[in-house]
């Protein structure tokens, strides 16, 4: 017997008109590296009766006050919750015709659009010994260190006599005349941001000892009260987010109802282990379609103002045996070279007050006090940070996956608890991989469209892997 989605708003079922169709959407958001697409389902329409106006706080009465219009709705098939998200009311003249998304576009609520330059980050008064900041972690107070960085043009002009390249110079304790540029740790940064959006993070990337050590290099100096906006790359939190994908190929999954961004390797899904068995309610597919952007482009976005951008350490890496258009991917966070042991880069800094002058973020790797020097390298893990070593550490089986995969399509026999077990895992909540076994294969699913009317039927779009 085919069953029917249960529409609860506010926790409350709403009345379903018999004849209501939509179809749900439930998306893989590893497959669009771009744009992380969240599950939908347009078109659900309610009609006018009592307990649908309670629901919808009477809007539709012309002496109404509400003014909400969204509505926090799940879906259930049976006892099983197969997505939670927010329903988008667009009118109300002759019944209540409702948009539902998962709305991973405001997961960080009002901060999701901010700049991160924009946001009260708090500030701190710089002390006047550092020491407290050689720490190895990026829990230390304030959350920032003061790595030594080699930077022969810092100042622009009016160049300090007792200036000799060194931005936060060390020697057996901070070096009073030297510039001091605060670098902070990217985890903080999340977690500052996460405090104030009510969003917690999981996963292998934040777990990894390496994340821990990574820190975002800016090129503003710092002095007396310290605004931490001041020293924020000038992106939002979701870019921030996605750059760090487009770097490290995250696989980023929004628990939308518990609000926890849970940030994956998706080298992790290709090489993973498969748990769910489908193969009793497939058809056997009689063929597929291949990719049709094979192969990668891995690239940076360039700060031009550093003289050493053509450096040939910051080389884009394509596949080479790629026929036709490739995957374009190109991460915002380049790092910086190093020379005789520390990191070195040749752009102006900036002053405290000169807020119109940006530099391109970068990503950096705080290693504490190593040999009398607070040190930060251009190493993740054991890891360079240049493309020809990110592709093989991170990108190596998406590659292989985009040069012969194949993609099929057909509807699919599933249970309730079924079509719940994989929009869990789609969403985070489990922390499986959304990898199904079908026939002898192993399949990571696109999406699954489910009809209103006949939810076990379900549309599923895989990719072999």
């Amino acid at each position: 017997m085919q069953k029917k989605f249960d529409v609860r708003i506010g926790g409350i079922s709403a009345d379903v008109a018999p004849d209501t169709a939509f179809e749900l959407e439930l998306l893989n958001s590893m497959l669009d590296i771009d744009t992380p697409q969240s599950s939908r389902a347009l078109g659900i329409t309610l009609p006018f009766t009592p307990t649908n106006h309670d629901l919808m706080g009477h809007i539709y009465h012309p002496q109404s006050a509400t003014t909400q219009r969204n509505y926090a709705t799940e879906l259930y098939l049976d006892t099983n919750l197969v997505d939670w998200g927010y329903s988008y009311l667009k009118d109300a003249k002759a019944n209540y015709p409702l948009d539902f998304t998962s709305n991973i576009k405001e997961f960080f609520g009002s901060y999701q659009a901010r700049l991160l330059s924009d946001i009260d980050l708090g500030s701190f008064t710089l002390p006047s010994s550092l020491n407290d900041t050689l720490l190895n972690s990026w829990q230390v107070a304030n959350g920032c260190v003061f790595p030594t960085i080699r930077n022969d043009v810092y100042y622009e002009k009016n160049v300090p006599s007792t200036f000799d390249g060194l931005v936060n110079k060390y020697s057996a304790g901070y070096i009073a005349t030297s510039p001091k540029t605060p670098l902070f740790f990217v985890k903080y940064v999340l977690q500052k941001v996460g405090d104030l959006a009510g969003v917690t993070y999981a996963g292998e990337f934040w777990d990894d000892t390496a994340t821990a050590k990574l820190i975002l290099y800016n090129t503003r100096e710092a002095v007396g009260t310290v605004e931490r906006r001041l020293f924020m790359p000038n992106m939002t939190i979701a870019q921030l987010i996605v750059g760090l994908r487009k770097t490290f190929n995250l696989y980023l999954r929004f628990d939308v109802y518990r609000k926890v961004l849970r940030m994956d390797y998706a080298k992790s899904v290709h090489n993973g282990t498969c748990s769910i068995d489908w193969s009793s309610s497939a058809p056997k597919f009689k063929g597929g379609s291949p990719i049709n952007i094979p192969g990668l482009e891995l690239s940076w976005t360039l700060d031009t103002n550093d003289q050493l951008h053509k450096d040939a350490f910051f080389l884009p890496y394509a596949t080479i045996d790629a026929v036709g258009q490739r995957q374009s991917i190109s991460s915002p966070f380049r790092t910086l070279l190093m020379e005789s042991g520390l990191p070195k880069t040749s752009q102006f800094g900036a002053a405290v007050t000169q807020l119109d002058k940006k530099c391109i973020p970068g990503l950096l790797s705080w290693q504490g006090l190593v040999s009398g020097v607070p040190l930060a390298t251009n190493q993740f893990g054991t890891t360079t940070l240049q493309w020809s070593d990110i592709r093989t550490s991170f990108w190596l089986e998406e590659e292989r996956f985009r040069m012969g995969s194949f993609r099929v399509e057909d509807r699919i026999a599933l249970t309730s608890a079924q079509i719940s077990q994989i929009s869990a895992i789609l969403r985070g909540e489990d922390s499986a991989w959304p990898i199904v076994h079908i026939n002898g294969v192993n399949y990571l699913i696109e999406r699954l469209v489910i009809p209103s009317g006949s939810a076990n039927t379900p549309l599923m779009s895989a990719w072999r892997i």
